[in-house]
């Protein structure tokens, strides 16, 4: 059985975002057998070199300016949220509940960070 491919995007490419891409790099090579494969499809970031680094060094397919628009692509199906608390619990973690695209009852926190599932029977907006 060929394993599933989730399409994650991160919000946030500093030490946090870049840990987490990182992260989701390494899965195969740890779990070998796990039904699923995480590909780094898009990074959000206001700072034009953390972006052009996502691109370079972790084979990330965009790299937005703005988050909104990492959210509203429909090529993404789990986002991480690694910005700074402030940050992202007055914009993308709130954006991300508030139209029911993105799963609010899969969200796990990792102390800084916030996983969003994206829940398929919603369109993206």
């Amino acid at each position: 059985m060929a394993a599933r491919t989730i399409r994650a995007g991160v919000v946030g490419f500093g030490w946090m975002g870049q840990a987490h891409a990182r992260s989701l790099l390494r899965g195969p090579t740890i779990f070998q057998n796990a039904p699923y494969r995480v590909h780094l499809v898009a990074i959000a970031d206001t700072d034009p070199a953390r972006r052009q680094l996502a691109v370079d060094n972790f084979g990330a397919h965009r790299a937005h300016a703005d988050w909104r628009d990492l959210l509203a692509s429909d090529e993404i199906d789990a986002v991480w949220v690694t910005a700074p608390k402030p940050v992202s619990m007055a914009h993308p973690n709130r954006a991300a509940v508030s139209n029911g695209t993105w799963s609010s009852t899969t969200t796990t926190e990792f102390r800084s960070t916030t996983v969003w599932v994206a829940n398929p029977e919603t369109p993206r907006w």
